[in-house]
C-alpha cells in the first residue's frame, strides 16, 4: 500500500518508546523496586503489552489518518493529471484543426506525429509522467515518457512495452471513446499501481483519438 512506509515508521517509533519506557522503570529503583535487574517476568509483560498495543495503534491510525490521507493523495493526483490532460488536449486539438480542416477521417499518421510534437517538449518538466494516445480505428498507441526510471530501449523493447501498456489501458480507452467522457481510474498490479486520467480528443464534433496521462501511485522507483 501507498502508506505502508508511514505505518511502519510509527510502529517502529512506538516500539522504541516501549523499550525506553521499560529502561526508565528499571532505573527508577526507589519507586519501582519490583523492576530491579533483568527480570524475565517484566520483559515478558512488556513484550506482550507491545504485541497487543501495536495493532491497536495501527488500527487507530488507519481509521483517523490513513483513509483521509488516501483521499487527499487521490484528489491531488486527479486534479494535477486532469489539468495536464486538458492543457495538452487543447493544444493538440487546435493543431489538428489547423492541419486538417476538411471533412473525412484525419490521418492516423498525422495524429501520432502531431501528438509527439506537442507532448515531447513537456516531458522534461514532467518526470514520472507517461503520456499516451490511442487511435481507435487503427488499434495503435503512441507512448511518451516513463513512469519509472528512464532508460533507452531497443525497438523490440519499445514495441513490447507499448503492447503491455495497451493491454493494461485498453478497457479504459474504449470506455472513454464510447462514452465521450473523461475517466479517472487506478490500474496496474498491487505493488505497481498507476493512476490515469483519460480524455477523448474531438475534431469536428467526432472522437478521433483518446489521450491519457498516467503516474505511479507507489512512491518507489523501479526499472520499467
Amino acid at each position: 500500500m501507498y502508506l505502508a512506509i508511514n505505518k511502519m515508521y510509527y510502529i517502529i517509533h512506538f516500539i522504541d518508546y516501549i523499550i525506553k519506557w521499560r529502561l526508565i522503570l528499571l532505573k527508577n529503583k526507589k519507586i519501582f523496586s519490583s523492576f530491579k535487574g533483568n527480570s524475565l517476568t517484566n520483559q515478558i509483560v512488556i513484550i506482550i503489552s507491545a504485541i497487543i498495543l501495536v495493532p491497536l495503534v495501527v488500527l487507530m491510525y488507519d481509521i483517523f489518518f490513513a483513509s483521509r490521507t488516501d483521499k487527499v493523495v487521490f484528489f491531488d493526483k486527479e486534479q494535477r493529471l486532469e489539468a495536464l490532460v486538458k492543457s495538452t488536449n487543447s493544444e493538440f486539438s487546435r493543431s489538428l484543426e489547423a492541419l486538417w480542416p476538411g471533412p473525412g477521417d484525419v490521418s492516423s499518421t498525422l495524429l501520432h506525429n502531431e501528438f509527439t510534437r506537442v507532448v515531447e517538449p513537456q516531458l522534461p518538466a514532467n518526470p514520472g509522467i507517461r503520456f499516451g494516445l490511442y487511435v481507435p480505428r487503427t488499434e495503435k498507441i503512441t507512448v511518451l515518457g516513463f513512469l519509472h526510471n528512464f532508460r533507452n530501449l531497443s525497438q523490440e523493447e519499445e514495441a513490447q512495452r507499448e503492447s503491455e501498456i495497451f493491454v493494461n489501458t485498453k478497457s479504459g480507452l474504449i470506455a472513454t471513446e464510447m462514452s465521450n467522457e473523461p475517466l479517472f481510474r487506478i490500474s496496474g498490479s498491487w505493488n505497481d499501481q498507476v493512476v490515469e486520467y483519460i480524455s477523448p480528443v474531438e475534431l469536428n464534433g467526432k472522437v478521433v483519438a483518446v489521450m491519457w496521462v498516467g503516474e505511479r501511485l507507489n512512491p518507489l522507483f523501479l526499472p520499467e
